[in-house]
C-alpha cells in the first residue's frame, strides 16, 4: 500500500493546496495522506472528524475546513477529504455577486418599463383634465386646442370624445346665442 501511496504522491496534479485527503484505519493509523509527514502516524483530530462524518464546516490545524468522510466497514478504514472553506467561498462569492447584479439590473429594467407605461397612460389623461379645467374656467365659445392623443387606444378614444363634446357644445352655444337675435327681429 505504501508503494501505491508514493505513486499517488508522484502525481502532483492530485495534490492541491485547497484539500486534505486521508485514509485512516479504524484504530487511527493514517495509511495514506496528502501530507507525507502524516503517513504511518496517528492524528486523533482527523480520526474524530472521520468518525463524525459531519459534512459541515469545522476547524482543523487552525484553519476552517469542510469535511466529507466515508467508512468502509469491510476493511475498517475511513476515507476523509477536507476542503478549505475559503476555496469554496471564494468561487461562490463572485457568482452570487453576479447573480445579484443581474437581478438588480432586471429590476431597474422592469421599473423603467413600468414608468414608461405609466407616463404613456397618465399623460393623456392629465392633458385632458387640464383642457377640461380650461374650458370650465373660460367662456364656452373659447375653443381649446384639439386633443391629439398618441397613447393607448382608450386614451385616443377619450380625446376624440372630448373633441366631439366640445364641438357639440360649441354648436349648441352658437344656436343658443343666435336664437335671441332672431326673436328680437
Amino acid at each position: 500500500l505504501s508503494s501505491a501511496a508514493s505513486d499517488v504522491y508522484k502525481r502532483q496534479d492530485l495534490v492541491q493546496d485547497n484539500t486534505h485527503f486521508s485514509v485512516i484505519t479504524g484504530d487511527g493509523l493514517i495509511i495514506s495522506d496528502s501530507k507525507r509527514e502524516l503517513l504511518n502516524s496517528t492524528d486523533p483530530a482527523l480520526l474524530s472528524i472521520a468518525r463524525k462524518d459531519a459534512d459541515a464546516s469545522l476547524t482543523y490545524s487552525g484553519e476552517k475546513w469542510i469535511s466529507s468522510a466515508v467508512y468502509n466497514g469491510y476493511f475498517d478504514f475511513y476515507i476523509l477529504q477536507l476542503t478549505k472553506y475559503s476555496a469554496i467561498t471564494s468561487r461562490v462569492s463572485p457568482s452570487i455577486i453576479q447573480i445579484i447584479g443581474l437581478c438588480c439590473l432586471a429590476q431597474l429594467l422592469v421599473i423603467a418599463i413600468l414608468v414608461y407605461l405609466f407616463k404613456k397612460i397618465t399623460r393623456p389623461i392629465h392633458q385632458l383634465s387640464i383642457a377640461m379645467q380650461n374650458v370650465s374656467d373660460r367662456d364656452l365659445l373659447y375653443r381649446p386646442e384639439r386633443m391629439r392623443f398618441t397613447g393607448c387606444s382608450e386614451a385616443r378614444l377619450l380625446g376624440e370624445s372630448f373633441n366631439e363634446m366640445f364641438a357639440r357644445l360649441e354648436y349648441l352655444s352658437l344656436i343658443h346665442i343666435s336664437e335671441p337675435t332672431r326673436l328680437a327681429l
